[in-house]
C-alpha cells in the first residue's frame, strides 16, 4: 500500500470511530453504560407492551400492503401512456388513463393519511403504556437504587429512552414491512415484463446489505454512548440545579459550567460519529443503485435495439427499479436506525431489571387492630454493594404510647433505623416486629399507610430556639397516647422523652431516662453538652 493509500484508508477509520472519551483524557463515567442487549431480547421484552393496540397494527398492514399495489400500478400506467398512446398516437385512450392516474392519486392521498394518523395514535397509545409501567416499576424500586442512581439518567431514561424504543418496536416494524411489500411488488412485476432484466438488477442488491452490516455494528456502538451522555448531561443538570444554592454560596458556578459543557461536548462528538455513519450510507447506497441502473440500461438498450423489447416496458422497467433500490437502502437504514434504538431500549431494560429489595409475603397478615408496641429484636444491617456494617445486634423495644428518642454521632445508625422500621429495607439478622408480628409478614400497604408510625428524624435542625418550640408544641400534643420515635442530634428536644437510646457507631451503646445517661454515660453527658453550647451560641 502508498504512503498516499495508507493515509486515506487512515482517514477513512478516523471518520468511522467512536469516541467514548471526554475529549480531555478523563473517561470516567458520569452514567455508567447498560449492558448489552440483543434485538431478538429486546424486541420480546416490549412486544407485551403493544397489546392496547394490536387490533389496530392489523389495519395498518393493510394500508402498508396496498400502497406499493397502487404504486406499481400508477407505473403501470405509465407504460399504457407510452406504449398504447404516445408510441401509436391512439389519443382516444389519454382519457381513462388521466382518470385512472387521478383515482390512484386519490386512493394514495387516502391510504397515506389514514396510515399516518393510525400510526400516530397506535405509537402514543404504545408510549403511554411503556412509560406508565416504567414509572409504576420504578416506584417500587428500593431506596437504595435512588441513592445510587443519579435522577437526572433516570429521569432521561423515562422521557427520550422509551421514545425510542416505540422508534424500534412499531415505527421500525411496519417499515420493515412496507419495504418487503415493496420489494415483493416491485420485484414481481419487474420478473412480470423482463425476468433476465430483473435478476441483473438485483447483482448488486447483496453489497447494500453488506454495507449496512458493516456500518450497523458501530452506528450501535456510536448510538449506546450517545444515549450515556445525554443520560450524564440531563444528571448533571439536576445536580447543579437542585443544589443551585451551594453551588452559588461557594462559588462553584465556573467549574460546574466547565463539567456540563465537557459532557456535552462529548455528547456531540459522539453524535457526530453517529451522523457521519449514518451519512455515508446514503453516498454508497446511491452509488450501488446508479451501478445497477446502468446495468439495466445497458441491457434494456440492447434489447430494445433487437425489438425484443418496447420502449414504454424499458422506461417503466427503469422507473420500477428505482422503487425497488428505495426500499433495499431503507432496509440499511432501518438495520441503523433499530441500532440506534436498541441502544435506548438497553438502558430501559436496565430499569427493568432492577427488582424491588422488600417485598411483600404470598400471604400476609392483616392485623385487626394495632396497638404500636415496637421492637427490634438483633438486628444486623448493612446496605447493599457495601461492606461496612451500619447496625450491630440492636436491640430495644418500645411500648405502646411510649416515646423514645434515638440519639448518637452522625453516622451512628440513627436513620438507618427509620429506614428499616419503615421497611425501605430488611435486616440481614433479626427481626423488626410490630405488636410481636415480623414486619416481612405485613403488607408494605399496610404497613405505611394503615399503620401509623410518627418518625421524627431531626425535627429542629436549622432552627432557633423559639422556632423550635413552636414545631414541638403541636407534635407533642399529636403525640399524646401515640407510640413515637425521634430521632435528633440535639438533646434539647429529648430530654421529655420516656426512654433515649443512645446509638454509636451502629450499636446500642446505652438506654435509659435523660437523667439516667447523663449520670451515667460520659459519651451521652458530652452530646449534651454540645447541645447546650449550640444553643448557647445563637
Amino acid at each position: 500500500m502508498t504512503p498516499g493509500q495508507d493515509e486515506h484508508v487512515w482517514s477513512l477509520r478516523r471518520l468511522m470511530a467512536v469516541d467514548t472519551g471526554d475529549g480531555d483524557g478523563r473517561t470516567d463515567p458520569v452514567v455508567a453504560p447498560a449492558p448489552a442487549v440483543s434485538l431478538r431480547r429486546i424486541f420480546v421484552r416490549f412486544w407485551p407492551c403493544t397489546r392496547g393496540g394490536r387490533r389496530w397494527l392489523a389495519l395498518l398492514l393493510g394500508f402498508v400492503l396496498l400502497g406499493p399495489v397502487v404504486d406499481a400500478a400508477a407505473i403501470w400506467l405509465f407504460k399504457v401512456v407510452v406504449d398504447e398512446v404516445l408510441v401509436p398516437r391512439r389519443l382516444g385512450l389519454f382519457l381513462p388513463v388521466a382518470l385512472g392516474y387521478a383515482g390512484l392519486t386519490l386512493l394514495a392521498g387516502g391510504l397515506g393519511f389514514a396510515d399516518e394518523t393510525t400510526s400516530a395514535w397506535v405509537g402514543e397509545r404504545f408510549l403511554l403504556a411503556l412509560r406508565t409501567d416504567v414509572f409504576r416499576h420504578l416506584q417500587g424500586l428500593p431506596l437504595g437504587f435512588f441513592e445510587r442512581r443519579r435522577l437526572g439518567d433516570v429521569l432521561s431514561r423515562l422521557t427520550a429512552d422509551v421514545e425510542e424504543v416505540e422508534t424500534f418496536l412499531l415505527s421500525g416494524v411496519l417499515d420493515a414491512v412496507a419495504y418487503v411489500a415493496e420489494l415483493a411488488v416491485f420485484l414481481g412485476v419487474l420478473f412480470y415484463l423482463r425476468w433476465d432484466l430483473a435478476l441483473a438488477a438485483l447483482v448488486v442488491a447483496p453489497l447494500f446489505w453488506i454495507t449496512a452490516r458493516r456500518l450497523s455494528t458501530r452506528v450501535r456502538a456510536a448510538s449506546r454512548e450517545r444515549r450515556r451522555r445525554s443520560g450524564s448531561v440531563s444528571a448533571l443538570a439536576e445536580e447543579t440545579l437542585g443544589n443551585i444554592a451551594l453551588v452559588q454560596a461557594y462559588n462553584r458556578q465556573d467549574w460546574e459550567q466547565e463539567r456540563f459543557r465537557r459532557e456535552n461536548l462529548a455528547r456531540f462528538r459522539v453524535t457526530m460519529a453517529a451522523t457521519r455513519l449514518r451519512a455515508l450510507f446514503a453516498p454508497i447506497g446511491d452509488l450501488l443503485e446508479l451501478v445497477g441502473a446502468l446495468i439495466v440500461l445497458g441491457l434494456g438498450a440492447w434489447e430494445l435495439v433487437r425489438g425484443r423489447l418496447t420502449l414504454g416496458e424499458l422506461l417503466v422497467f427503469v422507473a420500477l427499479l428505482s422503487r425497488l433500490y428505495s426500499p433495499i437502502q431503507g432496509v440499511g437504514r432501518l438495520s441503523n436506525g433499530a441500532c440506534s434504538a436498541a441502544a435506548a431500549a438497553e438502558r430501559i431494560i436496565e430499569l427493568l431489571d432492577q427488582q424491588p429489595q422488600v417485598a411483600d409475603p404470598p400471604t400476609p397478615l392483616r392485623p385487626a387492630r394495632v396497638r404500636g408496641a415496637v421492637a427490634f429484636d438483633g438486628v444486623w444491617f448493612r446496605y447493599p454493594g457495601t461492606t461496612r456494617v451500619a447496625l450491630y445486634d440492636v436491640s430495644f423495644r418500645v411500648e405502646p404510647g411510649e416515646t423514645v428518642a434515638l440519639v448518637g454521632a452522625s453516622g451512628a445508625g440513627k436513620t438507618t433505623v427509620a429506614k428499616l422500621l419503615l421497611r425501605f429495607y430488611d435486616p440481614e439478622r433479626g427481626a423488626l416486629r410490630l405488636d410481636g408480628i415480623d414486619l416481612r409478614e405485613l403488607a408494605l400497604t399496610d404497613l405505611r399507610e394503615h399503620i401509623a408510625v410518627l418518625l421524627l428524624d431531626e425535627p429542629t435542625t436549622g432552627l432557633d430556639p423559639e422556632s423550635g418550640r413552636r414545631i414541638l408544641e403541636p407534635l407533642g400534643r399529636l403525640m399524646n397516647g401515640r407510640t413515637t420515635i425521634i430521632i435528633s442530634h440535639d438533646l434539647l428536644t429529648v430530654r421529655n422523652a420516656d426512654r433515649i437510646v443512645l446509638l454509636r457507631e451502629g450499636r446500642v451503646a446505652a438506654c435509659g431516662s435523660h437523667a439516667d445517661l447523663l449520670a451515667h454515660d460520659d459519651g451521652y453527658a458530652r452530646l449534651d453538652r454540645a447541645a447546650t453550647q449550640a444553643k448557647g451560641t445563637r
